[in-house]
């Protein structure tokens, strides 16, 4: 009886070791598509795309002129103003025109100077020309008036406008949008976004269903072991058990363990009477797991960082590996426990050394501490401008399921310490 109880539950646990593999391909495989996605929306709504694009800028306000120039009327209130502006420019070119002739007519010799000083007064009366200004303002305010010359005069100062809005500008590079636009089939930034967003909504809830299976599967197989320990008190059922938090140490160092999402919601000030606003702008976004912060540190960093690392990868990664492998050799091995110093020390005594709780509480601090910083720096944006501006702010940094797993390796890594312990105690009483 003992026998086929005991076949049943190592079948059982390895069933649900097979099932948390599977689970872990297919959270691994999801978290890096939503990993993908969260950089291709970040990048959509980055601020150098937005607030920070001189060329948004340009079009923003030259929209804004634009439609100004085309609302402007010569009639009431304008009208006045207008008449006012042409009789001082027409005063102006009178007294330009006085002073262009008295140059004149005291050049040249002294018979030429007697010849303009004469003509001049002959054909420019000073006097004469500022007494006609108002008839000639009434003309040009009646020539205003007509439809043909308001349009030509507007559509000459929007051809400089968009003369001068050529000349001005920066190169932004456009690349990484124009591609997402042909990935996902998509002309508008806007709707791709909307589009996008919606699938990483839908990769958010498979990884929660995925992951969450994972560690039920792991709580499953320890819970059997307690439950059944006098069936389970084998090195197979062990070798599960050492898998089975393989398996979570696996899933928590190579999915995204925090995304750090700092941006402004809405920037939103007048003017001229116009409203110009800049919506979800992304300040900063990284969505990195433990394996993929190693990568860049030893790959791309300087010495400093290389060491950070390899430390990381070191206490964090490998020596509890290495930890758990070597206490599932010493079960199946019990003899070389005894004659090798070194496993004895690694499989039973090492536990202080692994840094694996450590970087839990280092991570979790961490976002902690990211949250706090963005979320202040970011309500200070929006107390500065408040005065003036419409500045909305919002920090979106969330702990994503990397961390989860990988809190639970440790949880899970506890109780194989006191399960290995009593397998060693129990071989060595045999």
């Amino acid at each position: 009886m003992k026998s086929n109880s005991l076949n049943i539950i190592t079948i059982l646990a390895a069933v649900l070791l097979a099932a948390s593999l599977y689970l872990l391909t297919q959270v691994h495989a999801i978290s890096k598509e939503k990993q993908i996605i969260s950089e291709e929306i970040a990048e959509i709504h980055s601020v150098k795309h937005g607030m920070l694009n001189m060329n948004r800028w340009k079009s923003e306000i030259s929209d804004i002129i634009a439609t100004k120039v085309q609302e402007f009327e010569f009639a009431g209130d304008n009208n006045e103003a207008l008449r006012g502006y042409v009789q001082k420019a027409l005063h102006k070119l009178v007294d330009e025109v006085k002073i262009y002739l008295d140059q004149q007519k005291d050049s040249g010799n002294a018979f030429e100077k007697m010849i303009k000083k004469v003509a001049y007064d002959v054909a420019f009366d000073v006097e004469d020309f500022r007494k006609n200004i108002p008839r000639w303002t009434d003309e040009i305010m009646a020539e205003l008036k007509n439809v043909d010359t308001q349009k030509g005069i507007k559509e000459y100062i929007q051809q400089k406008l968009d003369e001068l809005m050529a000349s001005s500008g920066a190169q932004v590079d456009a690349a990484t949008l124009n591609y997402i636009g042909e990935k996902y089939g998509c002309e508008d930034m806007a709707l791709c976004s909307e589009q996008l967003t919606g699938k990483r909504k839908g990769l958010d809830k498979q990884i929660v269903q995925y992951g969450l299976g994972m560690i039920l599967a792991a709580v499953l197989i320890l819970l059997l072991y307690f439950l059944f320990r006098s069936y389970a008190q084998n090195a197979l059922y062990y070798t599960i058990l050492v898998l089975a938090a393989i398996v979570l140490l696996i899933g928590g160092i190579t999915t995204p363990m925090i995304d750090i999402d700092a941006r402004v919601l809405e920037l939103a000030f007048s003017i001229m009477g116009e409203e110009i606003a800049f919506k979800n702008q992304v300040l900063f976004f990284q969505s990195k797991s433990i394996f993929d912060v190693v990568k860049i540190l030893i790959e791309f960093g300087g010495l400093q960082a290389m060491f950070v690392g390899v430390l990381i990868l070191a206490f964090s990664i490998l020596f509890p590996l290495c930890k758990i492998l070597a206490s599932m050799f010493a079960v199946w091995n019990p003899a070389k426990l005894r004659e090798n110093s070194f496993l004895n020390w690694l499989a039973l005594k090492s536990g202080k050394w692994s840094m694996a709780d450590v970087f839990v509480v280092a991570i979790f601090m961490a976002y902690i501490g990211f949250d706090s910083i963005l979320s202040n720096q970011l309500a200070q944006i929006a107390g500065v401008e408040k005065a003036k501006n419409i500045v909305s702010t919002q920090d979106h940094t969330s702990l994503q399921m990397g961390f989860y797993l990988f809190t639970a390796y440790c949880l899970f890594s506890l109780f194989l310490s006191m399960v290995t312990e009593r397998f060693i105690r129990v071989e060595e009483e045999a």
